[in-house]
């Protein structure tokens, strides 16, 4: 009875990730079988329990069921603490556990694309430069290993693949690159899985490297359609707030004089950045870095920029600048990226 139960507990806890009744995506993974598995303790458990009965049945075993029974228990407590130990080395972090599934799997695009990500991730934030290009290339080096092993499922996406490859070496300084894999992250866009909803996400994901690249090449009229591009077309890439905010600004103190509606339009979007994501540490710098700019710009058409002492009416300017960075520097310390 218990080992039938344990049997229709594994078979009925698999049936909704089995891709027989609903199609999720992918084949197979080992979280699949967390709860399916309590079926298997559930039936290893009864057949211990029974197995102990039957012993102490036996006028020839009974004294020997409890000693052979604690060792058994033993054993496998010391087993199962042992094999835990193991495993949970590969959980010390993100980069562990994409690099254990990697050495069971080497072939695994997920796990190639994943560990690309957190190498880009921590290339973000890293201060020396040396081993922040070499964190660079490691994620480059794992998106190209992604997408020389195809994911074994049908929606396999090479268009977000080619977008953070594309992305990758706009942090590389190489927005030709880029251009040219975003060319290709589009060739990829129309899939037969892919309903108008994810299709409008997957534009507005090309869309913003896409600005970047552009702006890294001095095309900052083409960068700021790319990146209302991006926010027309999904609300998920609130980044391209900031990213728009930035160009604004430049527009804004290019000239002899300030756009102060252009200036004003930059803020605007730092505003709606704030929010759709609240406040972090990548739109407190931004609001730093604006107010700065911003002070400088001011300072030097006022024609004291020589002076000693900051005029009266732009301290104020100054002053919001160095409580923003301060509030920066407290963010990162509390670990915020």
């Amino acid at each position: 009875g218990a080992c039938g139960f344990s049997a229709m507990w594994f078979l009925v806890s698999l049936s909704p990730v089995s891709n027989v009744f609903v199609q999720i995506g992918t084949v197979f993974a080992e979280r699949y079988l967390y709860i399916p598995s309590i079926g298997l303790c559930i039936a290893a458990g009864s057949l211990f329990v029974i197995g102990v009965e039957q012993a102490r049945k036996r006028a020839a075993l009974r004294s020997l069921a409890a000693p052979v029974a604690s060792a058994i228990a033993i054993g496998v407590l010391a087993l199962a603490t042992w094999g835990t130990m193991q495993g949970a080395r590969a959980w010390y972090g993100s980069v562990s556990l994409w690099k254990n599934t990697l050495a069971h799997d080497p072939g695994n695009h997920i796990a190639h694309f994943n560990l690309g990500r957190e190498y880009e991730e921590q290339a973000l934030t890293e201060v020396d430069d040396e081993h922040r290009i070499a964190l660079l290339k490691e994620a480059y080096g794992e998106y190209q290993a992604a997408l020389d092993n195809p994911a074994r499922t049908y929606r396999y996406d090479p268009a977000r693949l080619y977008a953070a490859m594309a992305l990758n070496q706009v942090h590389r300084e190489n927005p030709e690159k880029a251009l040219e894999l975003l060319d290709e992250a589009a060739q990829h866009i129309d899939q037969p899985w892919r309903d108008e909803r994810a299709r409008n996400d997957v534009e507005a994901l090309i869309a913003n490297p896409r600005g970047l690249a552009l702006s890294a090449l001095g095309r900052h009229e083409e960068a700021v359609a790319a990146f209302e591009e991006t926010l027309a077309k999904s609300d998920r890439y609130a980044g391209a707030h900031i990213n728009l905010a930035n160009q604004f600004t430049r527009q804004a103190l290019k000239g002899e004089g300030i756009d102060e509606s252009m200036l004003n339009k930059a803020k605007s979007h730092l505003e709606d950045y704030e929010r759709a994501r609240g406040r972090d540490a990548l739109l407190v710098e931004s609001w730093a870095r604006t107010c700065l700019v911003e002070f400088d710009k001011r300072l030097e058409l006022s024609g004291k920029g020589k002076e000693k002492s900051i005029p009266a009416d732009l301290k104020p300017l100054l002053d919001k600048s160095r409580k923003l960075y301060a509030e920066l520097i407290s963010m990162r310390d509390n670990g915020a990226t």
